[in-house]
């Protein structure tokens, strides 16, 4: 596979391979030894695409769980913004460490993205220094409404045809009842909240809700 996400469906090949552990980490084999420079890197916690984009809620802050094997300077960052109607509309991405019961301290952010008005892949380049392995979150704040590539949650519900279940989401973040907004172990992995739009802040503003998808981040070895 090509090491640079270059368009939507390549993009939408690595999530699928990723998941699905072809590259190596893991819904079902084991961790690689190294992150491969020049490779991206999304979360486990997701895998197949929802087709024609999904659109965000604007000041929307999104968190993302991720699993990362070892400490790594990550170079880059890359989303896909699925709508070429979008122009102007801003967003940011960054790395949240996990604290008791979701995202805790920034650990760095990547920068805002600004769209064009075109589909594309966005990449922003910036050093993003993960110290150790552990669980981590993903977070994407967008300012306005956009429309964005998304992923499903590994642990879906069989009832959809097409969808790659797996208990490791609820095996390693945890879950109280099927009833609990922000634990539920059918379909919550992304957490949320709407805050103002602005840099990320230091320590990650509460989530209020979940969500059964997430947005489609990858992570430039």
């Amino acid at each position: 596979m090509n090491a640079i996400i270059n368009s939507n469906e390549s993009l939408r090949a690595l999530i699928v391979a990723q998941s699905a552990g072809l590259l190596g980490g893991p819904l079902f084999g084991g961790f690689p030894q190294e992150y491969a420079t020049g490779f991206f890197y999304t979360s486990q916690f997701f895998t197949t695409p929802i087709a024609g984009g999904t659109t965000t809620t604007a000041t929307r802050l999104y968190y993302m769980p991720i699993l990362i094997f070892k400490g790594h300077v990550f170079t880059a960052c890359e989303t896909f913004n699925a709508s070429a109607g979008d122009n102007g509309e801003k967003y940011r991405v960054g790395i949240y460490t996990h604290g008791t019961a979701g995202p805790g301290t920034l650990v760095g952010s990547f920068g805002e993205v600004t769209l064009t008005g075109a589909e594309a892949v966005r990449e922003l380049t910036a050093n993003v220094t993960v110290p150790k392995s552990g669980l981590y979150w993903l977070a994407v704040h967008f300012e306005s409404a956009t429309v964005m590539q998304c992923v499903n949650a590994a642990n879906k519900q069989l009832t959809a045809a097409g969808y790659l279940p797996s208990m490791m989401p609820q095996a390693l973040l945890g879950y109280k009842s099927a009833t609990t907004a922000l634990t539920d172990p059918l379909n919550s992995m992304t957490l949320y909240v709407d805050t103002t739009y602005g840099a990320l802040a230091s320590t990650a503003v509460a989530p209020t809700a979940a969500l059964d998808y997430g947005i489609a981040v990858a992570l430039k070895g």
